[in-house]
This record gives C-alpha cells, sequence and structure tokens, in this order.
C-alpha cells in the first residue's frame, strides 16, 4: 500500500474525506478522516486493496465486518460503517469505518514505560480486553490478532480494535502480493500458526500481553520466523529470570495460560485475570482497601522497582469523567415521551414470581425488564418481542431467571431495598442486597453464562441498596451511612467511597440514592432519624467532595417511618429538581433555592396513606406514583390499586405554591388485569410509552400510557 497515501490524500472515500495517515501495519492503513454527512471526525481502516474479481476476499470482508458491528461491547471499538472503495486501476479498497480514539494504544504505554508497567494499571488493561474477548467470544467472534498495538487507550479505558481482520488477510493475494494475515508472531498461538484458530488462540495472546507487562520484555525475541519457530517449539522462559520480583504464583498462572495445548489454558480470559488479580493481592502487590476516610482506589506498586505509577487507576477523578450516559449505540436517544399522555391501560402481565414482586426495572435500551422478589429469583422478561407481538395472556416464562437466595433474605430483612439495578450501558444486572454480606453479583442478561460475577471487597459490608452509575460500565451501592462506586472493570473493591458524616438530629443510614444525568451530583434520602420522624436529604454537588450536606425535610403529621418504598430521583432533564417521597407526599425539591418547589399529593380518598414508588417519564415532564399502606399492614388486600400521575412542567410554569398538588390524571384497571394487593415498584420505560407496575400479588403488569 506503499502508493495509496499519494493517490487518497484528500480525497473522498464514500462519504469520508480523507485527512491525513494515522498509522500503517500489516494490516492496512488508518486514516483520519471527516465523515461529511454527520460532521464529525471518525478513522477508517484502509485494508489491502485487492483486483475487483476477488470475490472470495471481498466477500470476507462484509461478513466480518457485519460480524464487528454486531459486537456491542463498552471495551470493543465498534464499526460505524464499512464500504468498497473503487481505484482507477479497477482494482477495489475495502475500509471499515470506526470512532476516532486520539489517546494512543497500550503499545505506546509499554514502549513508553520501557520496563514492567506498575501491577494495578497492568491488571487494570487487561481485565478490560478479557471482558471484550470473552464477549466476543460468547458470541461466535474470534480476534485473531490480540495485541497492544489493537488495544487502544482513552485514559485508562481500554478498547480493542481490528476483530477478524487477520482472518480476511490471512491468504489475500492482491496485486500479486501475498498478505499474512494470520497474526502477529510475539503474541500468536502455536495452533493459530497452523490455521487452527480456536477461542483458546486469543486467551493464549492475552496471557503474552500480561507476560510482557510483568516480565518487562517480551517471551520471545528474534526475526518473525524464528519467533514463529519458538511458539511452535520452545517452552516460555521464566519469567522471573526477566524479573524476580514477580511471585512464584503469577509466574505459575503465566505459564499455564502459555501452554501448548489449548485444552490446558484457562477457560476464560476473565478466569486468567481473575486468577493474576488473586496471587498479586496474596503476595502484597496489590494494596488492600482502606477502611477508613476517603476510598479513592489503590497506590499503583511497580513489580520491577519502586518507582509509583503517574496516574492512580480507579481514583475518584476517574468517577467523575465516566459521566452518566448510555453508550454510542443510541439506547437512550429514544427516551422522550410519553407524545401523549394517555389512562393506563394494562396490556401485559408476568407471572413468573411464586411471592412478592419486589422490584421492576427497565435496561436502558427499554427491551428488557428485570424482576425480582421474596421467592429469591431475579427474572429477565423480553418485553420488545412480547408487546410487538399484541400479547394478550399471562408471561409465566422470562427468557433467563437466577436464583438468587441471599435476595429472599434480604427482601424479609428489608422490606424498603433496591436491590436491582442496570449499569448505565445496559451491559449488566446488579444485584445487591445481601444483608451482612461483603458481596454484590453482577449478571450478564444475554450473555452465556449461568453464573454471576461476584463481587467481593473482603471486608464487613452491609449493603442495603444499589443504584445506577455514575460510571458507565459500573453501580453505586449502599453501605449503611457510605455510598460506594464500583467499577465491574475492578471487582476487587469499589472505585470511590462518599460518606454522609455526622447528619444534625442524630445519624441516619442512606435508603436510597440517585446520580445526576450527567453523573457529576449525587442525592441519598435516609430512613427517619432517631430524633425525629422526618427524612433527611443528603447531597453530593462538588466535585471531589465525598461528604454530603445535610438537609432536613420537612416534618410530615404522617409517620413515614414505615411506609415499603422510599423515593430519591434527579429530574431527567433539568438537575434542579429532585423527586423525593415524604410520607403521605411527595417532594419537588429545588436544589438551588434549598425548597420545595412542589408538594404532590393524591385526593383525599386516596386508599392508604403513605405514597408508594414514584418514577419520572423520560420526558422529564410527568410524575408517576401510587399509594402503599405502612409495611405492617402490607398484607391488607388493595383491590385495584390506583396510579397517580402529575404534570410536573405545567405546575412549575405556574409558579411554586404552599398546597399540595393534585394529580394531572388517575387511573386503575378497568379490566380483569388488575393488582389486588400494594404496588411495590413502578417505573417508566425508557421510551416513555409504558409503565411497569410490581406488586406484592407476585404479578407484574404493563401498562400502556402514550397513545401518541
Amino acid at each position: 500500500m506503499q502508493n495509496i497515501q499519494s493517490i487518497l490524500l484528500g480525497q473522498m472515500v464514500g462519504r469520508y474525506q480523507l485527512a491525513h495517515l494515522i498509522g500503517r501495519g500489516g494490516m492496512g492503513e488508518v486514516w483520519l478522516a471527516l465523515d461529511t454527512q454527520l460532521r464529525r471526525q471518525v478513522a477508517i481502516k484502509l485494508l489491502p486493496p485487492a483486483l475487483a474479481s476477488n470475490h472470495a476476499y471481498l466477500a470476507d470482508f462484509t461478513y466480518e465486518a457485519r460480524a464487528v458491528a454486531a459486537l456491542d461491547h463498552v471495551h470493543i471499538l465498534g464499526a460505524h460503517d464499512f464500504g468498497e472503495h473503487a481505484l482507477a486501476d479497477g482494482s477495489v479498497l475495502p475500509y471499515l469505518v470506526m470512532p476516532y480514539v486520539p489517546g494512543g494504544t497500550l503499545a505506546d504505554r509499554i514502549r513508553a514505560a520501557n520496563g514492567p508497567l506498575p501491577v494495578a494499571e497492568s491488571l487494570h488493561y487487561l481485565r478490560q480486553a478479557a471482558l471484550a474477548i470473552d464477549y466476543a467470544h460468547s458470541k461466535g467472534v474470534l480476534h485473531r490478532d490480540v495485541k497492544p498495538a489493537n488495544m487502544l487507550l482513552q485514559g485508562d479505558w481500554l478498547l480493542l480494535a481490528d476483530f477478524g481482520i487477520a482472518k480476511v488477510l490471512n491468504g489475500l493475494t492482491a496485486r500479486g502480493q501475498t498478505h499474512a494475515g494470520m497474526g502477529t508472531p510475539a503474541y500468536m498461538a502455536p495452533e493459530q500458526i497452523t490455521a487452527q484458530a480456536l477461542p483458546a488462540s486469543d486467551r493464549y495472546s492475552l496471557a503474552a500481553i500480561a507476560y510482557q507487562l510483568f516480565a518487562g520484555r517480551g517471551m520471545f525475541q528474534g526475526t518473525s520466523q524464528e519467533i514463529i519457530t519458538f511458539q511452535v517449539q520452545a517452552a516460555p522462559p521464566s519469567p522471573r529470570q526477566f524479573n524476580p520480583q514477580i511471585p512464584p504464583a503469577v509466574e505459575a498462572i503465566l505459564l499455564q495460560a502459555l501452554s501448548k495445548e489449548p485444552e490446558a489454558r484457562p477457560l476464560s480470559c476473565r478466569a486468567f485475570v481473575d486468577a493474576l488479580y488473586r496471587a498479586c493481592e496474596q503476595a502484597g502487590l496489590v494494596a488492600p482497601r482502606q477502611e477508613s476516610g476517603p476510598r479513592v482506589g489503590r497506590r499503583a506498586i511497580l513489580i520491577g522497582g519502586a518507582v509509583a505509577a503517574g496516574a492512580v487507576i480507579g481514583g475518584g477523578a476517574y468517577a467523575l469523567a465516566r459521566l452518566r450516559s448510555v453508550g454510542s449505540n443510541g439506547q437512550a436517544a429514544q427516551t422522550r415521551g410519553p407524545r401523549k399522555l394517555i389512562p393506563g391501560v394494562p396490556v401485559l402481565s408476568l407471572n413468573g414470581h411464586t411471592d412478592e414482586v419486589w422490584t421492576a426495572t427497565w435496561n436502558p435500551a427499554g427491551r428488557y425488564l428485570a424482576t425480582a422478589g421474596k421467592d429469591g429469583n431475579i427474572m429477565l422478561w423480553d418485553l420488545a418481542v412480547a408487546l410487538q407481538g399484541g400479547a394478550t395472556s399471562p408471561l409465566s416464562m422470562p427468557k433467563r431467571s437466577w436464583s438468587v437466595p441471599e435476595f429472599a433474605q434480604a427482601m424479609t430483612l428489608n422490606a424498603t431495598s433496591a436491590g436491582l439495578c442496570w449499569t448505565l450501558d445496559g451491559q449488566a444486572l446488579i444485584e445487591g442486597v445481601n444483608s451482612f454480606s461483603t458481596k454484590i453479583y453482577a449478571f450478564d442478561p444475554t450473555g452465556p453464562a449461568s453464573t454471576p460475577t461476584t463481587l467481593d471487597r473482603g471486608t464487613f459490608a452491609d449493603y442495603n441498596a444499589v443504584a445506577s452509575g455514575p460510571l458507565k460500565h459500573g453501580f453505586s451501592a449502599i453501605d449503611r451511612d457510605n455510598v460506594e462506586v464500583w467499577n465491574l472493570n475492578q471487582p476487587y473493591a469499589p472505585q470511590t467511597s462518599y460518606t454522609i458524616g455526622q447528619p444534625s438530629g442524630g445519624i441516619a443510614d442512606i435508603v436510597r440514592v440517585s446520580w445526576s444525568s450527567d453523573g457529576t451530583k449525587m442525592a441519598g434520602i435516609s430512613g427517619v432519624t432517631n430524633k425525629s420522624n422526618t427524612y433527611q436529604l443528603y447531597l453530593w454537588q462538588n466535585p471531589g467532595s465525598q461528604t454530603a450536606q445535610t438537609v432536613q425535610l420537612p416534618q410530615r403529621q404522617e409517620n413515614p417511618v414505615l411506609a415499603l418504598v422510599p423515593t430519591v430521583a434527579w429530574s431527567p432533564l433539568d438537575d434542579t429538581y429532585l423527586l423525593i417521597s415524604d410520607g403521605d407526599v411527595a417532594l419537588v425539591w429545588d436544589v438551588v433555592h434549598e425548597r420545595a418547589a412542589l408538594t404532590l399529593g393524591a385526593p383525599g380518598n386516596a386508599p392508604a396513606p403513605l405514597i408508594g414508588a414514584l418514577s419520572w417519564s423520560p420526558n422529564g415532564r410527568y410524575v408517576a406514583a401510587s399509594y402503599t399502606p405502612h409495611a405492617y399492614e402490607s398484607s391488607t388486600p388493595l383491590p385495584n390499586p390506583q396510579i397517580f400521575v402529575w404534570d410536573i412542567q405545567t405546575l412549575l410554569r405556574q409558579g411554586a405554591q404552599d398546597a399540595i398538588q393534585q394529580p394531572a390524571l388517575t387511573f386503575r384497571s378497568q379490566q380483569s388485569l388488575q393488582h389486588s394487593l400494594s404496588i411495590t415498584d413502578l417505573s417508566w420505560s425508557p421510551d416513555g410509552r409504558y409503565i411497569a407496575t410490581a406488586s406484592l400479588d407476585k404479578t407484574v403488569i404493563i401498562w400502556k400510557v402514550d397513545g401518541g
């Protein structure tokens, strides 16, 4: 491709105008380009040109490009577009369009270090790559060229690129030249050299990278042909001979993963990296979690010497950098409904649980609903299929189901717990109600794994709720008077912690938290204090501040101690406003002026005294809620409970008023499909078309509320 640069500089490839060459390798060139339609910078991978008659090569490229485009993972560099560009000599230039990531590669980081990387940093990168590779394998896609140069970095965030390119180029003959596209010798598994690539081959390549990170150099040195011969015939040299500080247990794990026999290697990349972490932790190379004060990550430790890393992986600044957003796949772009609010019509019932259902939560794309309850089961329902198919009969079989006995125990001990949430990218489902346990579970809702990933900080914890954000691939967990921010790519300790300090009126544990839509502010609500019967609001609004501002909410006549479901939730569009349950009413709290902008309540004939779960509509205009009895009255029959909807935007335009604002819309079922006990959870779908309600009557009902 030596002449391609001079031919294409400044030219159009499809709708993309090439700006300049970014890099060149054995598998093509990468150019910075301008998408002339969307007016954004992109990176274009130009593969070696081929004769238009080489149909096999062009068909392979199309197949692999589509496979890459189907991979949707936070640590995989996705594909925006692909195509073929005709050159003047009659040949065809295949191209793949990707996001532009200007931060360099892991190969650049290794060269800059000129020796072993810090242990925490190495494990951080390896884990992200492992998650990407295992995800691709679960979709039937091999990479075939896992190497540091294909691992792009944005700060400490890793994106694996070039899936399938090696397969496309393997055996390619173009312009009379054979392109050896089977992989890169330094990281290539023995069986891959003989054209028998397996999932274990990608795991071997990751292990070769780990060897380099820990030893400070690659396994084998020499020409490409010499290294290929070593990969097939020679045992890997002991990494301890290059870096004696490597613990024997770490060396053993590395050498096992580099076995010549594929079946002797770890069963997954994640299992390999987890084993490395445990060995490093036992050897004292990864510092234990601090038990007091701000928890802002670990001190980076360099195996090969006493030089600390310049940047600590996992600090509080990293938490704020991963702002609340859904990925570039557009999952959140649809969340602007309802377009025309109508009284809810029950359209579907989910009858899979055998006991009280306590939570129902939509994934960010709106396709799936996850439910959990007292029977200890977490269930995943594919509502897109059911609703598009016009299902009229109850669904009793979820798409996936997991049994978590600790969840059932926690529900018995703590009826107000919110034990289930999605990560913002929709890649994981978090279960965190394990009273008197150190563990939180992360489920892969659409992957093949039947068992969850366990996040265990290794010390006593009393988790009573989890919440989405602020990290795209993480969550927040409440441990009594602390809020821990976890990154799923670092499952061994929370990345950052926030505390309520010592609020006036006595200490009250946090029972709910919510992050603002941009991930820069957090709010929490307590149970009642031991000196009053009021809730307390906790606000973390200043970047870097890990201690909350405490706000005591107005005292209510109705004692809120035994409310079934408290609520705190930021407006999805305006972080000036918080939605807070407060006994028999709800408050729209103005955090700027520190006052209630609105007080929401039901008509005087409300069926029960305490307001239940509340939910903002995705367009930020409406709030929906139900009413519930006290917890000790939760088994009292409550036939066909009502749902109330307030028009918040209209009420705010009318100006703040002291009076309790009545709902704009009240509805209950007019069909045989209805709840017979209290509604325990209520949530609006991300597109605003539906509301899901969970109930003590063991069912979940989906209501259509958008007539637009």
